[in-house]
């Protein structure tokens, strides 16, 4: 079952795949190796199986089956334990052009998820012009226990796995091996993280064609989001150093060099921009949090001036109750002193008046 609880995730509401749930919100932080915030993210947790391999020997072979996003996909995988280290060798089947799912995803990713649910860029998956649009991908991984996506991504270097979850790994019965259910929380950028600053019918790989190379489209692609992301204002010089290391790529592809003078720094490119785009995520969310902190502290100040008044007419108040106060009892005082005085005047005349009068009687 899979529920979906934001609208950046809407077209994944129907992603569907053996043990599977996901639940959502739209902004969340990223809690990864760096602890690095990202914006505009959906928090997507996945309950998924994933093999244990740190006493496992030999070779496991487990399949994928594609999501309600790509339901004619499959593939296996074959995962050789050695010293140290798991060798990872993979085929898919059936995988479509990557951008039915949006002018910004040019390319696929296989990822594994961990335990923890720290998603790991295992390689790029690149699908050949054949009947059956098959890839191969073989890598090397040191993780002990994992699980196994493919996502659509705008490419290869990305650092997040999007949404777009196409395929993810089945583990069937007959497998000898420690199998562990996780629960994989972890972070899917949605489909408008990477077009929000832009519009994705201006990106290189809508406006140039399918003619120029793969590797060339997809650093292009990084710096035009890495640009939007506000690279350039943040991150000048990580940014700078991707758009070298593109010059390059595309200098070299105009020159007809061969694919090794164009590839090479055009992933240097799509890497860098990636780097550039992350620490600029990241400057701009200090720069709110600053903001926030001085508008909380403006915020704290004016309320502690308006306590401060307050305080202050209160006393002031009270220093005038208190007067008077004072003046009444003083003037009660004085009335009752002049009360005194006249009735004692009063008193010494009548007394007066009778020894007058007892004196004209003798």
């Amino acid at each position: 079952m899979n529920t979906k609880l934001t609208l950046a995730g809407v077209l994944a509401l129907a992603l569907a795949a053996p043990a599977f749930a996901q639940y959502g919100s739209d902004v969340q932080p990223v809690n990864g190796d760096a602890n690095i915030p990202i914006y505009r993210v959906t928090v997507t947790e996945r309950t998924t199986k994933a093999i244990d391999y740190r006493h496992k020997g030999g070779t496991t072979k487990l399949d994928f089956v594609g999501t309600s996003l790509l339901p004619e996909a499959d593939g296996y995988a074959q995962v050789k334990s050695q010293t140290g280290r798991l060798d990872i060798q993979a085929r898919f089947n059936h995988l479509e052009s990557p951008q039915k799912f949006g002018p910004q995803y040019l390319t696929y990713v296989l990822w594994a998820i961990t335990p923890e649910g720290r998603p790991v860029n295992l390689g790029e998956i690149i699908p050949k012009h054949n009947k059956d649009r098959s890839a191969d991908i073989k890598v090397t991984s040191n993780l002990q226990a994992f699980g196994m996506i493919v996502t659509a991504e705008p490419y290869y270097a990305v650092t997040r796995p999007s949404d777009e979850v196409v395929l993810e790994n089945e583990i069937s019965p007959d497998i000898k091996a420690n199998v562990e259910p996780i629960v994989a929380r972890y972070e899917a950028l949605g489909r408008n993280e990477y077009t929000v600053d832009l519009n994705p019918a201006d990106l290189p790989a809508v406006t140039e064609g399918g003619k120029t190379p793969l590797n060339l489209l997809e650093a292009e692609n990084a710096l035009a989001i890495a640009k939007a992301s506000g690279a350039e204002k943040y991150a000048d010089a990580t940014y700078q150093q991707a758009q070298d290391q593109l010059n390059e790529a595309e200098n070299a592809y105009r020159k007809h060099e061969n694919e090794t003078a164009v590839g090479t720094p055009a992933r240097s490119a799509a890497q860098m921009a990636e780097d550039a785009r992350v620490i600029a995520i990241r400057k701009k969310h200090e720069d709110e949090v600053a903001a926030e902190r001085r508008e909380a502290e403006k915020r704290t100040e004016e309320a502690r001036a308006r306590a401060d008044a307050e305080a202050q007419r209160a006393a002031q108040a009270k220093a005038e109750a208190q007067q008077a106060e004072q003046a009444r009892l003083q003037a009660d005082a004085d009335r009752q002193a002049a009360g005194t005085g006249e009735a004692t005047g009063r008193s010494c005349r009548t007394a007066g008046y009778g020894r007058t009068a007892a004196g004209g009687n003798s």
